[in-house]
């Protein structure tokens, strides 16, 4: 009994042994490891936190001579500083030489090094996946978040991105307000990885029924009319909690101590929340503004100017004559200048003169191109007929949707 004992606890030891030469050190506890065969040996993991190529090459043994070489091959395909915490990898070896590793890149992307006696070959190939087409459906029972499994939370950014110009997912929804989707999904090997892009789109907000058909002629959402959903203005410039005070010709003001007109709107939000640009502008102010504190204005094309006060700072590159696109992070929530806590002051300015935000008709989309009309309404008439008196269970595959399988 001692005599196997004493086996039992050598064996550990010499298994815990890094080996040496060209042989590998396996530290079981941080990858997966599958002998094929005494030949051929497969290592998994993922990047650790501080990890780079270079230390993870080095924990297996790898020479400097051939890591020098690997590395020239992967910069031109790859950077070099984008490996991340958390992202898989592989390493093969046959006869305890490098044979090839692969790094998950992203969803999309695997890095590809293989090593063939003399010659390393690195590539950047796209995974190929199965697409197939799924509908998504939900009911709002407390806000769009909850209304979907928690691994889906992208496609409710997304939906909510494709309606922002109609619904304020913080302000407008209802219980009950319910949406459907139609959803490119992606399979590898029977099994399903992740979603795609939103080809179509419904949601019922407050008895209200709004539409969204997505046509890659160009790459955009378009209504049932062929009008593109993004608007020249978002509705409000960010997500908030409440607002504090509306636009008023006399109100009290809680630091002055008397009444006098109050030309926008306060959104009570975190500190730090991010400001949006509302459309597209170039920035005609941006610094400290007396009660205002830190302030923005934007000029539109349309003669508009929209107005950000009492910012903790300001944006990336935000300064007097930067340019921003709808939807740019122009600022962050703070109570600089006159303020009793975090929030942001928005103004609108047409001509020189303030107007209240909630009482603008927001110009609508432009129409999709002529030369376009045919492709988009085709595509529509076509998801119409699909979806005409049919009802589905939730992430059903399409059985029968060719149109965006090709």
């Amino acid at each position: 009994m001692a005599l196997k004992l004493f086996r039992f606890f050598l064996f550990l030891f010499i298994l815990s042994i890094p080996l040496i030469g060209n042989q590998i050190a396996i530290d079981k506890r941080n990858f997966k490891f599958d002998f094929k065969n005494e030949k051929e040996k497969l290592y998994s993991g993922v990047f650790e936190r501080g990890q780079n190529i270079y230390n993870l090459f080095k924990r297996f043994n790898i020479s400097e001579d051939i890591f020098l070489k690997i590395k020239d091959k992967i910069s031109k395909v790859f950077n070099l500083k984008s490996f991340k915490e958390g992202n898989k990898y592989e390493i093969f070896f046959k006869n305890d030489n490098l044979s090839h590793f692969k790094y998950w890149i992203d969803d999309w992307y695997i890095l590809k090094v293989e090593k063939k006696e003399d010659e390393i070959i690195a590539i950047k190939e796209k995974i190929n996946y199965d697409k197939k087409i799924l509908i998504l459906k939900g009911e709002i029972k407390d806000n769009l978040i909850s209304a979907f499994d928690l691994k889906d939370i992208n496609v409710a950014l997304d939906l909510s991105e494709i309606f922002s110009s109609d619904i304020d997912f913080w302000t407008d929804l209802r219980k009950g307000d319910s949406f459907l989707i139609l959803i490119e999904g992606f399979y590898l090997n029977g099994d399903f990885k992740i979603f795609g892009k939103i080809l179509y789109s419904e949601f019922l907000n407050d008895g209200k029924l709004y539409k969204a058909y997505y046509y890659d002629g160009e790459d955009a959402y378009f209504d049932e009319n062929g009008k593109s959903k993004m608007r020249a203005f978002l509705k409000t410039p960010l997500n908030f909690k409440r607002i504090s005070s509306s636009f008023s010709s006399s109100r009290y003001h809680p630091i002055l101590k008397i009444y006098r007109p109050h030309h926008g709107i306060d959104f009570v939000a975190q500190r730090g929340t991010p400001v949006s640009a509302i459309g597209d502008g170039k920035v005609v102010f941006a610094g400290f503004k007396s009660g205002y504190g830190n302030f923005i204005i934007l000029k539109h094309s349309n003669g508009w100017e929209s107005c950000y006060g009492h910012l903790l700072s300001f944006g990336k590159n935000i300064k007097n004559g930067a340019k921003v696109k709808q939807g740019d992070i122009i600022g962050y929530v703070g109570s600089t200048g006159l303020a009793t806590g975090p929030h942001l002051h928005y103004e609108i300015r047409i001509g020189g003169r303030a107007i209240n935000p909630f009482k603008l008709k927001i110009p609508e989309g432009k129409e999709i191109p002529k030369e376009k009309k045919d492709g988009f309404f085709a595509f529509k008439n076509y998801i119409d007929e699909y979806l005409k008196n049919k009802k589905f269970k939730n992430k059903e595959i399409l059985e029968g949707f060719k149109w965006a399988l090709k």
